[in-house]
């Protein structure tokens, strides 16, 4: 609850007040959980909790489970060190270029989310976006202005994540 006091004179946008039958699903400390019956859609209510906090906590929770899934594939990795000798340096730094990639899209995800109330259509957009994004370099070969090229080229995640495939850990694709 946000309190504020007003001058007479001062206009104010009248509030929009719905009342809707919710179902309380769990409490996690001071966060109470509620789903909508008609949209399933699941709503939290929290008194000490910022919108910024919880959307951090979004996106790091997403980036733990993407990490965790990632780290779990370092078995094939033991398993290729047991009969082989795999180039270390390289496939670590893969590791890491994939990771950050992930970390990208996810935060792509999570604003898009942010954007729309509806699930399905934050989905498609994520969708949309990231598959632009991936096909940028694609889009290089249509044009030949240089900078169009340059532009696109700049945008484009693939070539940024290309030199942790090869191997090379560098700071600027990062950035």
């Amino acid at each position: 609850v946000i309190e504020r006091n007003f001058k007479t004179q001062e206009k104010v946008e009248e509030a929009n007040l719905e009342r809707k039958e919710m179902q309380y699903l769990y409490n996690d400390g001071d966060i109470y959980y509620f789903m909508d019956n008609e949209t399933y859609d699941q709503i939290l209510l929290t008194s000490p909790v910022s919108v910024w906090e919880i959307v951090l906590g979004k996106y790091f929770a997403a980036v733990c489970v993407y990490l965790f899934t990632l780290a779990l594939t370092l078995i094939y990795l033991v398993v290729i060190g047991i009969h082989g000798k795999p180039a270390y340096a390289e496939i670590l730094c893969s590791y890491v270029g994939f990771a950050l990639l992930g970390m990208c899209f996810i935060s792509v995800g999570i604003f898009v989310s942010s954007l729309t109330e509806n699930q399905a259509v934050s989905a498609v957009t994520t969708f949309v976006i990231l598959l632009v994004l991936y096909l940028m370099d694609w889009l290089t070969t249509l044009t030949n202005m240089p900078w169009l090229v340059k532009l696109v080229e700049w945008f484009s995640i693939t070539s940024r994540y290309t030199d942790f495939e090869l191997g090379i850990l560098n700071l600027s694709p990062v950035i």
